[in-house]
């Protein structure tokens, strides 16, 4: 997308909320983070939010701030009354990501694209990894 066209889902989404990602001492920018919600549930006040995260510097990547990151998030959104699920999915590829989201407290629960949760997808073989609230 361009950055005219990325405007209005960063800027005035009503169904994400976006965060910057900064290393705590010198505050240096990492990345960003966001969490959206899907209406996936037979319930309508049920939601399944999605989570993705982007550090941007190869050289911050491996360090535990991903998984910091969605860690927090998970637990922020399990303790939220609507929330059914949090589900993330990675390239199959992508061996750090998908130890990140385990360490965060997802689990693999295989290839998308799923049934249930219907998001566009790359072109590259994904995985899904999903907590639901108990």
């Amino acid at each position: 997308m361009t950055a005219e066209e990325l405007r209005d889902p960063f800027l005035y989404a009503t169904d994400r909320w976006y965060f910057l990602i900064r290393e705590a001492t010198e505050q240096k920018p990492l990345g960003r983070f966001y969490y959206r919600a899907w209406g996936f549930h037979p319930d309508p006040e049920k939601v399944d939010w999605e989570l993705n995260i982007l550090v941007a510097d190869p050289a911050e990547r491996g360090k535990g701030y991903g998984t910091a990151v969605q860690a927090l998030a998970l637990e922020f959104l399990l303790q939220r009354r609507e929330t059914h699920s949090v589900f993330a999915c990675t390239f199959v590829e992508n061996k750090a990501e998908r130890r990140a989201l385990q360490k965060a407290g997802l689990e693999e629960v295989g290839r998308m694209p799923s049934l249930y949760y219907q998001v566009k997808l790359p072109p590259e073989a994904c995985v899904l990894y999903v907590r639901r609230k108990e």
